[in-house]
């Protein structure tokens, strides 16, 4: 069973190292986040020390941040509380994109790019269960997109703390919720729902526009967090993991007569 499994994995591996539709978004994405974000705001501090205007955080916009926040923006000065606010608090929900938008990327050409590419009789016909084959086409995309949410955390981690502080500021336990129960959260929502996207959809190009939208959800957060409405608490990370982890299991659960043998012979 695991070598047949493995054998998936694999096959799937050499897919994903040939195709630059697929490894080009999933390497470039977590870069381009992880090192973009801290470098915009990297001078602030610095360019408002030279110029002596310091604007002050309006106190309705700090009574909505959460309680661990307040504090650590009360033991800075000025220019650093700003790009401790973008970077601790507003470039969250940016981040959160990676476990969304790198799983919708490679699971999109999971059974899609196997129909467009002729392969997938050769899936069907392998000795392996549904369940066996489901395992094995999710192993990729759930690990490349936590390792990559990891290392991109660990890149932006870095340049935060050395860049931009020149000193440890970062992670907050906020950031460690986020990375702990709302990054799994979210990869195996997306890989629940991009395997079923695959499995419906007649080729990648279709699988992969269905799956951008599938990145939605977080410019509402942003926007909802920018107008107040919503604060990233404690409580409200964990209450959100707690739903996404029940949302996953209804997805794998009953989403399976999506990728089912008998649909995908169906759909040849």
């Amino acid at each position: 069973m695991l070598s047949d499994i493995a054998t998936l994995v694999k096959k799937d591996m050499i897919e994903f190292r040939s195709n630059k539709q697929i490894w080009f978004p999933v390497i470039i994405l977590p870069l381009v986040i992880s090192i973009g974000l801290p470098l915009t705001v990297a001078f602030i501090p610095s360019t408002f020390s030279v110029s002596g205007i310091v604007p002050d955080i309006p106190a309705r916009l700090l009574s909505n941040l959460p309680q661990e926040l307040q504090e650590v923006i009360g033991t800075l000065d000025k220019g650093e509380q700003l790009a401790f606010l973008f970077i601790s608090y507003y470039f969250a929900p940016t981040f959160l994109v990676i476990p969304l938008a790198i799983p919708a990327v490679l699971c999109a050409d999971s059974f899609a790019g196997e129909k467009e590419r002729k392969t997938i009789e050769a899936i069907l016909a392998a000795p392996l269960s549904d369940s066996e084959i489901l395992v094995g086409k999710m192993i990729l995309p759930l690990v490349s997109s936590l390792a990559s949410s990891y290392i991109a955390f660990s890149i932006y981690s870095y340049l935060v703390n050395v860049l931009v502080f020149h000193h440890f500021v970062f992670p907050t336990n906020t950031w460690i919720l986020i990375m702990l129960f709302l990054v799994p959260a979210l990869t195996l929502f997306s890989v629940g729902t991009m395997i079923i996207v695959s499995a419906r959809s007649k080729g990648f190009k279709e699988a992969q526009q269905v799956g951008g939208m599938i990145v939605l959800p977080i410019f509402v957060l942003l926007i909802t967090q920018l107008l107040g409405i919503i604060s990233m608490t404690s409580q409200t990370l964990f209450g959100t993991a707690v739903v996404l982890y029940a949302i996953d299991a209804f997805l794998i659960k009953f989403g399976s007569k999506a990728y089912s043998r008998d649909h995908l012979i169906s759909k040849v």
